[in-house]
């Protein structure tokens, strides 16, 4: 599990494929994130579906629209939860990263689940994200450094012994 509290905070993969996602732990403190694709800041719309309901990204400029973690099951309990974003097929370049954008988790929960809000605000005025898993349908790219390209281009000398 990783875990990260500052905005701006992000983690970064590349993978050939059709849709990615994450699986991750949502609760009080979580917050939103925004998604990177490509190098460019995506919008999010989520799609109705009969199985499953993944965000497909909006083009135009229609303001920041973050990946939110918290819901209505993140009152003071902790429990997983899953997000996917369909893209074309192809190789992407994907960032999640803290946003500065903060949800509004008393209207989120609604009028009957004010109570532990109401307590303890400082625990709900966070913004920390605790990712599990990255999910792909498609294969990740594995990057390397030029020194790693180098280093595997060496013939390996074995020894018998």
């Amino acid at each position: 599990m990783m875990v990260a509290g500052e905005e701006g905070a992000q983690c970064s993969f590349a993978f050939e494929g059709d849709i990615f996602g994450l699986f991750d732990i949502g609760g009080p403190e979580v917050g939103q994130l925004e998604v990177w694709v490509d190098g460019h800041r995506v919008n999010l719309h989520k799609l109705q579906s009969d199985s499953f309901q993944p965000y497909e990204i909006i083009t135009g400029d229609n303001g920041n629209t973050p990946l939110n973690r918290f819901n209505a099951y993140c009152n003071n309990r902790y429990r997983g939860q899953y997000d996917l974003i369909k893209l074309p097929q192809g190789k992407h370049e994907i960032s999640f990263r803290i946003s500065s954008l903060k949800a509004d988790k008393r209207l989120i929960l609604g009028p009957s689940q004010q109570e532990d809000i109401v307590q303890h605000p400082a625990k709900y005025d966070s913004s920390v994200i605790y990712l599990g898993r990255i999910l792909l349908r498609g294969k990740p790219i594995l990057k390397t450094t030029r020194k790693q390209e180098i280093g595997d281009m060496r013939p390996q000398i074995y020894r018998q012994g």
